[in-house]
């Protein structure tokens, strides 16, 4: 069974962030007046974790 962790970075792996303020792209256009996304799998590991830790913490209450 695999853990929270790597099942989020598998499925999120395409999911394209903001390389500046690292909010998911959505459907918007352009985000921090620019048009810089990159797909999740392409972030540092630190800033993979952060976003991962966030989404934990809104699903289970607590920091993975």
């Amino acid at each position: 069974m695999k853990n929270f962790i790597q099942e989020f970075k598998e499925e999120h792996a395409n999911i394209e962030y903001c390389c500046y303020c690292i909010e998911e792209r959505g459907n918007k256009m352009s985000c921090c007046s620019e048009n810089h996304f990159v797909p999740f799998s392409d972030l540092d590991d630190s800033t993979q974790m952060e976003i991962i830790n966030e989404e934990y913490d809104t699903y289970f209450g607590m920091k993975a």
